[in-house]
């Protein structure tokens, strides 16, 4: 089954970005080696996996990466590379006349494609046959599906009576007209899907070596799938995008499988939400996550309603756009059981008494579903205390706010229990809203 992830949530956490630019997670993860290695990239992140097995295989694939040298590409060859493979027309047959043809074509006339299939085919040979090694290296050190499954392909695609050869052919410059015919039909025509699998292989690697130097580089850990039951537990997760994150330790168990955050404006909550989200969107790709710790069961999707704004378009308030969401999430409840939702604020859209009213009767219908796992923050603090009354499987954390004198600092610290802050006339004199009405009267 596919990882279920939607476009709100994608712009919730900032997956990709606006622009797949600096501010997203996507571009922490970008900067292969290879053009190709990107697009690669890109589509990892847009599929994420639910199998354990392929996620633990993936995640201890790239931790041994960042153990390992990288394969000795010159990555910028690679172009040229695709460049030659697309090359129209494609050779439909081995022809010696052909071949000399095109030889003297290209004495008298400077033939530039002659030029493009001869580089082509020296280049691919010495890349296909480093990545031959490296991925022998490899399973020489490790034990790990993906390597295997990487050795097999290599070692099918040199046994075809074409290509079979072609390990030994490293490290030469030149080849004689029909072994340059020979190579073209096998490369671009007879073996042409089998090539391109082994080019794929090299853009998989430029992609889980670049995050497996992201994990280095930023102290980052593999989170571990664990089979039912369990739940999510990670220690010292942070924002990634943040200059001066503060990290903190959150588990939402089978037994308490609804964590319920309060907190007032500014103390924390959204952060934590997206901080949390992230971690666990990075790890069911199989990619470190911004923590010390986390161990998960893997789940079907993830679903959010943080950054939810009104649709003029469509004539609908904000309040009734949170309507329109929550119902999208609990369709998806419905056909994905298993999946892990995330409300920041639910409800800000209407008056107190109906965000109370609202608040406390969804939740207490989704508390019934022990499948799903759930974080939903909110500053309506009757609205937990009600909640922890009649729902037996809600934990409860919170943010606190320090106050000295009329100033407020914030610790960014979850820690049990339901906050009791009440900031919002605080606030109001601090800006001396007030004041201003006043003399402006």
């Amino acid at each position: 089954m596919d990882f279920y992830i939607d476009r709100q949530t994608f712009d919730d956490l900032n997956i990709f970005g606006k622009y797949k630019n600096d501010d997203s997670v996507f571009h922490l993860f970008s900067k292969t080696r290879s053009h190709f290695g990107k697009n690669r990239m890109e589509q990892l992140f847009l599929y994420p996996l639910t199998d354990l097995d392929e996620i633990n295989n993936r995640s201890r694939f790239i931790c041994c990466l960042g153990n390992r040298d990288e394969i000795s590409l010159e990555y910028e060859e690679l172009d040229f590379i695709e460049y030659y493979l697309t090359l129209q027309p494609l050779p439909s047959r081995i022809s010696y006349f052909d071949a000399v043809r095109r030889h003297l074509r290209n004495l008298f006339f400077n033939d530039n494609p002659y030029y493009i299939i001869r580089r082509g085919i020296a280049l691919l040979i010495e890349n296909l046959c480093k990545l031959s090694e490296f991925v022998e290296y490899l399973s020489e050190r490790e034990s790990n599906p993906i390597i295997t499954e990487y050795r097999q392909e290599i070692e099918l695609v040199f046994k075809n009576e074409y290509l079979q050869d072609v390990p030994g052919l490293k490290g030469r410059k030149r080849f004689s007209l029909f072994e340059y015919a020979k190579l073209d039909f096998a490369f671009r025509y007879i073996a042409r899907d089998k090539v391109r699998r082994l080019m794929e292989i090299i853009y998989e690697l430029d992609v889980f070596t670049t995050a497996s130097v992201v994990a280095k580089k930023r102290n980052w850990v593999y989170a571990t799938a664990v089979p039912k039951p369990c739940g999510v537990k990670i220690d010292g997760l942070y924002h990634p995008l943040l200059a001066s994150p503060v990290d903190n330790d959150v588990e939402v168990g089978t037994d308490k499988n609804i964590l319920f955050v309060t907190g007032a404006n500014m103390a924390g909550k959204s952060t934590f939400m997206k901080a949390f989200g992230i971690a666990v969107y990075l790890a069911h790709m199989g990619f470190p996550v911004p923590a010390s710790f986390m161990q998960f069961m893997p789940q079907q999707g993830l679903v959010s309603t943080i950054n939810l704004s009104d649709s003029l378009g469509l004539g609908y308030s904000h309040f009734y756009a949170e309507v329109k969401r929550i119902k999208q999430v609990v369709s998806q409840l419905n056909t994905h059981p298993h999946l892990i939702v995330l409300f920041d604020e639910l409800f800000r859209g209407t008056n107190v008494k109906d965000a109370y009213d609202a608040t406390v009767s969804v939740l207490g219908a989704l508390a019934r579903s022990r499948a799903c796992f759930i974080v939903v923050s909110t500053h309506i603090i009757e609205a937990a205390q009600e909640i922890g009354k009649t729902c037996d499987n809600v934990s409860f954390q919170c943010f606190h706010t320090q106050m000295n004198g009329n100033e407020m600092s914030y610790s960014y610290r979850l820690v049990p229990g339901i906050s009791d802050d009440r900031l919002g006339m605080v606030v109001i004199r601090k800006e001396r809203i007030l004041e201003i009405i006043e003399n402006k009267v």
